[in-house]
Order: C-alpha cells, then sequence, then structure tokens
C-alpha cells in the first residue's frame, strides 16, 4: 500500500507534534499544534490572529462516512478519490463567502495543500439546515401545532403531513 493510499485510509499518525490525543473523525483528522509551533507557524506565515491562538491541522481523507460508519470498499479501496479535496473547495468557497458577506468569519487560516487546513481554534456557530419539497419531521410537528410561519416563509393551512 503506497503512503497517498495509507493517508487517506487512516491519517491520525502522522509526523506532527502535538501534545494532545488526535481527533480522528470520519473523514478528518486534527493535530493541536504545540505552543511553540503555533507561536512559530504564526510569526512565520503572518497569520492575522493572537501570538498566543491555538493552531491546528487539519487532514482531510477521501473516505465515505455514512449513518456514522466509515465505508471500506473492495480490493483495498478506502474513499473516492478527490473527493476529500472537493468537500475542502466547497466548505472553503462557503466559509469565505460568510466571512465577505460580514455574516461570520471563519477558523480557516491557511490552505497549503487540497486536503489539508490549517485552523485556528475557534465556537462554532451551530446552523441546522432541512432542505426538502415536502412537510415531515420536526417542521410538520410545529405545523401540526399550529404554527404557519418557518424561516419567515408562510405556507398554507390546508397541508397533510408528507405532502
Amino acid at each position: 500500500m503506497s503512503l497517498a493510499t495509507k493517508v487517506l485510509a487512516v491519517n491520525n499518525d502522522l509526523p506532527i507534534r502535538t501534545e494532545q490525543a488526535v481527533h480522528s473523525g470520519k473523514v478528518r483528522s486534527v493535530y493541536w499544534l504545540t505552543a511553540e509551533d503555533s507561536r512559530r507557524l504564526i510569526e512565520e506565515k503572518g497569520y492575522d490572529v493572537a501570538i498566543d491562538s491555538e493552531l491546528a491541522v487539519m487532514v482531510i481523507s477521501d473516505r465515505i462516512s455514512a449513518f456514522e460508519c466509515i465505508w471500506h470498499g473492495e480490493g483495498g479501496m478506502n474513499g473516492v478519490p478527490g473527493k476529500g479535496a472537493a468537500l475542502n473547495a466547497i466548505s472553503n468557497h462557503w466559509f469565505k463567502l460568510f466571512r465577505e458577506q460580514g455574516l461570520a468569519d471563519s477558523h480557516i487560516l491557511d490552505i497549503p495543500h487540497p486536503l489539508v487546513w490549517i485552523v485556528q481554534k475557534a465556537k462554532p456557530v451551530m446552523i441546522e439546515a432541512i432542505a426538502r419539497q415536502y412537510i415531515t419531521g420536526s417542521m410538520w410537528r410545529s405545523y401540526a401545532k399550529g404554527e404557519r410561519e418557518f424561516c419567515g416563509i408562510a405556507i398554507a393551512d390546508d397541508l397533510e403531513k408528507d405532502q
């Protein structure tokens, strides 16, 4: 198995100095850098953050996850080539758009490689969005209780569940 294939399969043991456990999620691994490495990187790269900010390296894989499981394909295939880079680019697009529109800044400081982000510690803004063409779930439960406006959009009075 090539090094690239190994990184795409499991990327929680790269030679990056960290004093914390590596967070290896379904498709990303997060390495919190040492205070010294964070400070050095901030100085060398000129990142617009406080000198004592905590930085991490996020390594994104091509793994696929669904229903809280990581997919393992036949013949040693552990993902879809290019998936990680594509999802990174899409995420970065939206983070950048939010920043430019003054809605929210992001944790991303640098993207030195399509599968790598340099990030700062940040507090997430929790947003949930559900896009459907029918009324069900929590929206239906609210509708059944008489609510008729969702996200600023008024809807009809005579709808049925799953319509």
